[in-house]
This record gives C-alpha cells, sequence and structure tokens, in this order.
C-alpha cells in the first residue's frame, strides 16, 4: 500500500492533476469549452435549463451528487458547472 502522503506528493507535482477542497480532479475529466459534440447529438434547450436548474439547486445535473456553490466542477464525474 502506498502511503497517503507520496500520492499527494505525486499528484501534487503532476500538472494534470487539481487538488482542491479535499477532492482530486484529473484535468482531463473537467472537459472543454469548445464543443466537439456534433450538433444533432447536443443537448436542446429545454435540456440546458434543466440542468441549470439543478446545478442552482446544488446538484449536480449528470450523477445528482450535492454541490457546494463556490464549485466550479463536480467532485463525483467531473461536470464543468461554471
Amino acid at each position: 500500500m502506498i502511503p497517503i502522503e507520496t500520492v499527494i506528493e505525486i499528484l501534487t507535482e503532476d500538472p494534470n492533476f487539481i487538488i482542491k477542497d479535499d477532492y482530486v480532479f484529473y484535468q482531463k475529466m473537467l472537459g472543454k469549452k469548445e464543443s466537439t459534440i456534433p450538433a444533432d447529438k447536443r443537448a436542446s434547450p429545454q435540456e440546458l435549463r434543466e440542468k441549470e436548474e439543478k446545478i442552482a439547486k446544488g446538484i449536480c445535473p449528470i450523477c445528482n451528487t450535492p454541490l457546494e456553490p463556490d464549485w466550479e466542477f463536480c467532485p463525483n464525474c467531473g461536470y464543468v458547472l461554471k
């Protein structure tokens, strides 16, 4: 078993990981700003409104994890919130 201090040291030195509020996030899971999803596969305006409503209620629209207001992404699934 690897000591947690060693794991934290390795993750801190790796630019692919972000450690924030006792959570570790893998950068590539955070998503991209520009869409690579084909237009016919993108969420409808109604689906986008529903996602925004869930976020406003403090719930991840993808995995239903409770969220804190200042979080920029979901700690469970990595969904970008802002």
